[in-house]
């Protein structure tokens, strides 16, 4: 011990939380990897979704806006195509 009361020498405690905090730290660094990994599997599975979804539902706002445009009879005659 010198003479001002501090200690040179690495104990289990100071070399446990060396390890810990290393750990600690490393992980922050990690994290936007192994996010953006996820988030390119969920956003494939979305794309496929929403290629699959899109053309119903522009056929469904066309028909909606053909409906609205004041041309129902060409609406109508769709659906008596559909039917």
């Amino acid at each position: 011990m010198t003479s001002s009361g501090l200690s040179r020498q690495l104990g289990l405690r100071s070399l446990t939380l060396a390890v810990v905090t290393s750990t600690i730290g490393s992980g922050w660094l990690f994290a936007p990897f192994y996010a953006a990994r996820s988030a390119g599997f969920i956003g494939g599975w979305s794309a496929w979704i929403a290629y699959m979804a899109l053309p119903t539902i522009e056929v469904l706002a066309v028909l909606a806006w053909i409906n609205l445009a004041g041309v129902g009879w060409l609406a109508r005659w769709i659906d008596g195509l559909t039917a």
